[in-house]
């Protein structure tokens, strides 16, 4: 669908470009966006950590959206459970390593093991700078 709409217009774009516009297109029509309560919005991750039960909390430059209202907004986590962790690991290093967006559906809060508790990604993506 996006290809499509990109030809039909004589839209000329670069490879960096058409991969980042086709993992988002990918992304919003994810049957998890149906499940989620929101998404992130664009940020860029500064800070990645894996914790010891296997949790991996993504800091970003500015505040995540927070959907359910999570204690905290300036970290999102992909909890050891979800079954594309390391997928969605992998879009979160892209991201670090690349400096572009990484962008995600999120649902529900996670009490981190210190008390925070933080937005819980569902589905995530690397986003290209334009």
């Amino acid at each position: 669908k996006c290809q499509c709409y990109l030809m039909e217009r004589g839209i000329k774009m670069s490879l960096k470009k058409i991969a980042g516009l086709i993992v988002f297109c990918v992304t919003l029509g994810s049957p998890f966006a149906a499940y989620s309560a929101g998404a992130s919005g664009d940020r860029l991750p500064t800070y990645i950590e894996v914790l010891s039960d296997g949790s991996i909390i993504i800091e970003g430059g500015t505040a995540w959206n927070n959907p359910d209202n999570c204690g905290k907004s300036n970290r999102i986590v992909i909890l050891p459970t979800n079954q594309f962790i390391n997928q969605y690991y992998a879009a979160a290093l892209t991201a670090y390593s690349t400096e572009n967006y990484l962008w995600a559906w999120l649902d529900g809060c996670w009490t981190a093991p210190w008390g925070a508790q933080f937005p819980k990604v569902v589905n995530a993506a690397t986003r290209f700078k334009p």
